[in-house]
């Protein structure tokens, strides 16, 4: 995995003038331009040197190859230099402007030609061994034999083999007798020790020069088991397979475990595979052979690790609650162990927690052997980062990774552990150094996750472009798993987050990247029926809200909340997304005027989202879009769960809902909800209105008394309800036999120049007054006014009737008569017409008794 091990690693222009490399293969230069004086402290370890400066230098930087370089890395305060010899250095500090550091280093002269022998192979049979020597392929020699007693192999130049004595020491019957100078060349000298054997030397065929090595009594198979057990001690775990594997099919319990432990040592990073499946089979067939006692328990226990390593827990487990009931302390000590081990692993840290107290009462009176305790921290490690105590659990693992790096490097998944607890404390460059081991050491199936972690450090650094070239890395590895999908969800939410910070909207461009990754993501059977569905489709509604699509977003919404349950996350996430986005739609429609929009948002999912309306500003919006459209009886439960709770509209709300309950003639409710705010709200933009409302609902409610100050008062601050409030206020004066206050408060009504009906109705009624009160000229004008201003009046025909009665008061009986026979003549009022035909009897009496009274005059009563 170089890739990973190299993706931050390009150095800026800036970064080569604080550290400058020269020189060839021998001899390397390296100055640190230092900007201020800083003496650094210099430390040689085998082929590296480490530089480390009190301060910061420069920019961090890397550089590869260079001469007798090998590599370069530099943190801005720390340089480590590799070397690609052995070497020695000089080191010169300058303390005047301009202030270097400068190290010469002049590395030591090329070594011999490397050993021509490659490997060396040892197979057995029930007759003996065989020996197959490799050499390199450039480099074959003459060989000279001296039956059963000494073989030459003669190479061509000055040779150095000086790890030859230690390969050799692993094969039986032979040894390695030394390098001797001969003219032209090196001969390498094996001894043959095998007094009851026979060695045969076979021509060198290609690369390769086999021994046979025959025992005059044959080879027994303990010695068999000797030697293969020899090769594994000493490393050669391949060999002692070969040695093994022609009896594996009768195999007793120590060779089968012997086997089992080989296969397991080349099986690692430990994923399942042949050769840790065959590790285990050989491993369970000898724990199976083996006597009963503290021995078989101690294998049970080494195999339940291998089992656990595998991911087969309740394999292990099984084991386990055997194993803690050991006579021995340490047996029971790590089968205790293992047991939270496991449950960390399944991800169960409350019941790790308790077990760790079992453990630790059970194990009381021996407590955890000293062997035992890097183990034991790992596990405790682990169950604190589960427990969400992140600073806790990286102390823990640092100081294991320092006094017990091998733990990390038998399992790397721990690795990962450290990266998670230093990325929950927020310190991603720690985090990403971790990941990139774990990246490196970890077995495949487990690496795409740790790259998906690698590049949410890289995007937590700010470091989006090479998050998504990361990300991009597990779409190629992991095709059509969960890891896959997770990969191209967080591409896809980096090329969003970084066009919308270029361009402060979603671009066209962007759009089709993102949908055209969410497109195969549909094409999955995460999007079907995987543990991500409901994720993917939510992020697809997403996308379209913020394109600004929201017909579109509420739709894609709508399949992920109806695709999951109540009590699940996403469902709850899908609802309160999709009730912000009909926000963001429903005002900018409200803003536009178009209600009858707003309204076919809820029409369209008053099932889903609207039925479990939590957001009330939503609530609010789709309201008041009703309320203007009148469909009251609608509008009303969504301006209620407005007022349930406290919020920014409900104060709005409680206006609505008194509008509502009063158009709907529910005065008592009104009053309630206008109560209600003028309590709540006493400094509210509203109370005028309210105050002003409620000496509405009292005289609809036929409170005059009451309702008289607040109208007065609501009528004298003016507003848009003013005119009608003065026209009550009179109304509420004159029912209460206050003619004086009412004629006043309608001549202010009358003397307004608006055209309202409630202008029309106190011309009526102020004519009226005038009438009744002997003033008919002043009736009879505004009775004039009243039909010219509103022609269509539906006061009309009394008006006609009324001017016919004033004129007739003041003895106009040719007007009056005109005015009352329009009345009987045009009205389809029955009450009107019998009442103008009274009013026109009486006209006509009346002029027959002036008539006769005027005969009488005349003629001296006679």
């Amino acid at each position: 995995m170089v890739w990973a091990a190299t993706w931050l690693t390009a150095p800026s222009p800036a970064c080569a003038e604080a550290v400058q490399v020269g020189g060839g293969q021998d001899r390397v230069r390296v100055v640190f331009n230092l900007g201020k004086p800083l003496r650094p402290e210099v430390t040689q370890k085998d082929q590296s040197l480490i530089v480390n400066f009190p301060d910061t230098v420069g920019n961090p930087m890397t550089l590869s190859e260079k001469g007798g370089m090998e590599r370069l890395s530099f943190d801005g305060k720390t340089a480590n230099l590799t070397l690609k010899r052995p070497f020695t250095y000089k080191g010169t500090y300058f303390d005047r402007p301009p202030f270097r550091y400068t190290l010469d280093i002049k590395l030591d002269p090329e070594p011999l030609v490397p050993c021509p022998i490659v490997d060396i192979q040892t197979s057995t049979s029930a007759k003996g061994l065989t020996v197959d020597i490799y050499v390199h392929e450039d480099m074959h020699p003459e060989v000279r034999y001296v039956r059963n007693s000494r073989l030459y192999l003669i190479f061509k130049g000055d040779v150095s083999c000086s790890g030859l004595e230690a390969k050799i020491g692993k094969v039986p019957y032979l040894r390695f007798s030394g390098a001797v100078k001969v003219q032209g060349g090196t001969a390498l000298g094996l001894s043959f020790a095998g007094e009851q054997a026979d060695m045969e030397v076979e021509p060198l065929d290609d690369n390769r020069l086999s021994l046979k090595i025959t025992a005059v009594k044959g080879i027994s198979r303990s010695r068999i088991y000797a030697i293969a057990q020899g090769s594994f001690d000493q490393g050669d775990v391949a060999s002692a397979i070969r040695i093994l594997k022609p009896f594996q099919d009768s195999l007793d319990h120590n060779e089968s475990i012997l086997m089992g432990r080989a296969y397991w040592k080349i099986a690692y990073p430990y994923y399942m595979e042949s050769y840790s499946s065959k590790a285990l089979k050989f491993m369970g067939r000898g724990i199976q052979a083996t006597s009963l006692g503290i021995r078989r328990e101690a294998l049970l226990l080494e195999y339940s690790h291998m089992l656990v390593r595998a991911h087969m827990y309740s394999d292990a487990e099984k084991n386990i609650r055997f194993l803690k009931s050991s006579t021995s302390p340490d047996i029971a000590a790590e089968a205790y162990l293992m047991e939270i081990d496991i449950t960390n692993r399944k991800k169960r840290f409350q019941d790790a927690f308790v077990q760790e107290r079992q453990m630790l009462d059970a194990l009381r009176s021996y407590g955890i052997p000293a062997r035992l305790g890097p183990y034991y921290s790992a596990v405790q490690a682990d169950m604190l980062l589960g427990l969400n105590a992140p600073q806790r659990a990286l102390d823990i693992y640092r100081k294991l990774f320092a006094e017990n790096p091998e733990l990390f490097m038998e399992e790397p998944g721990r690795y990962a552990r450290m990266a998670e607890a230093a990325y929950k404390l927020r310190d991603f460059s720690m985090a990403r150094e971790y990941l990139l081991l774990a990246v490196n050491l970890s077995p495949k199936e487990d690496r795409s996750d740790y790259l998906i972690s690698l590049g949410d450090c890289a995007y937590q650094l700010g470091q989006k472009d090479t998050a998504v070239g990361v990300l991009s890395q597990v779409e190629n590895m992991a095709q059509q798993t969960e890891s896959n999908v997770l990969a191209k969800l967080k591409t896809a939410r980096i090329i969003q987050e970084k066009d919308l910070a270029a361009n402060g909207n979603l671009s066209s461009k962007a759009f089709r990247q993102i949908m055209f990754i969410y497109e195969d993501l549909r094409s999955t059977r995460e999007y079907q029926e995987g543990p991500l569905s409901a994720i993917i489709k939510l992020r697809i509604a997403q996308v379209y809200a913020v394109k600004g699509d929201f017909n579109s977003a509420l739709e894609a919404y709508k399949v992920a909340w109806s695709d999951t349950k109540k009590d699940d996350p996403i469902h709850r996430y899908a609802q309160t997304e999709a009730e912000q986005c009909i926000v963001t739609w429903a005002a900018s429609l409200d803003a536009a005027g178009k209600y009858d929009l707003v309204y076919d948002i809820y029409t369209q999912y008053q099932d889903s989202f609207i039925k479990n309306l939590t957001n009330p500003e939503a609530a609010f919006l789709l309201g008041k879009a009703m309320t203007r459209l009148g469909y009251l009886d609608q509008a009303r439960p969504l301006f209620l769960s407005c007022v349930g709770i406290a919020s920014p509209w409900t104060e709005d709300a409680l206006t609505w809902l008194v509008t509502i309950d009063h158009q709907r003639g529910d005065y008592t409710k009104a009053m309630e909800f206008n109560e209600r705010y003028i309590r709540d709200y006493p400094q509210g933009k509203g109370i005028t209105r309210a105050l002003g409302m409620k000496g509405e609902l009292l005289y609809c409610t036929n409170r005059f008394a009451e309702a008289v100050p607040y109208l007065e008062s609501s009528a004298n601050a003016g507003g848009e309800r003013a005119l009608l409030h003065l026209f009550l206020l009179a109304d509420s004066c004159g029912r209460m036999g206050d003619t004086a206050r009412e004629a006043a408060a309608l001549d202010r009504v009358v003397a307004s120049t608006t055209t309202s009906p409630v202008v029309e109705k106190a011309l009526y009624l102020r004519a009226n007054l005038y009438k009744d009160a002997g003033n008919q000229a002043s009736a009879r004008d505004l009775y004039r006014r009243l039909l010219d201003s509103y022609p269509q009046t539906a006061y009309r025909e009394w008006v006609w009737f009324h001017m016919g009665e004033s004129y007739a008061r003041e003895g106009n009986a040719q007007e009056a008569t005109k005015l009352l026979n329009f009345v009987i003549q045009r009205s389809k009022d029955t009450t009107l017409r019998n009442l103008a035909v009274n009013s026109l009897n009486e006209l006509a009496l009346g002029t027959d008794v002036d008539e006769y009274t005027r005969l009488i005059t005349r003629f001296g009563g006679k």
